[in-house]
């Protein structure tokens, strides 16, 4: 369910953009821009998760990794930065770059969460 929330997040944003660039193209965005604000949004709702659900969050994570809690707000912290960083022009590929390291990083506790869960 969360998966098509995300989803959401990231597709009706950019069709609102695009459907309110075509009725008054003065509002008119760049596709690119389009694309990074949606982006933005998805990040801010995930990392809204480490807040909000930080206990359950750290769970995700082996019991043998120390300080779970706090790498939960650390990655919180880097996924807000992250939607403010692909929405600044000057640094909004260095924020992609950073992002695709940032998921490939996560990625085993994305793995370990889902092999536990259904066990």
């Amino acid at each position: 369910m969360i998966i098509l929330a995300m989803l959401c997040i990231l597709v009706v944003p950019y069709l609102l953009l695009t459907v309110l660039g075509a009725l008054w193209p003065e509002l008119a965005l760049d596709p690119h821009v389009r694309g990074r604000l949606s982006l933005a949004l998805v990040f801010v709702f995930t990392a809204s998760g480490h807040f909000a659900k930080s206990r359950p969050m750290s769970d995700m994570l082996p019991s043998w990794v120390p300080g779970r809690l706090q790498i939960v707000y650390a990655t919180g912290v880097l996924e807000i930065a992250a939607a403010v960083g692909v929405l600044i022009p000057q640094v909004h590929r260095l924020a992609g770059t950073c992002l695709i390291v940032f998921l490939v990083a996560i990625f085993p506790a994305n793995i370990y969460a889902a092999s536990s869960e259904s066990t």
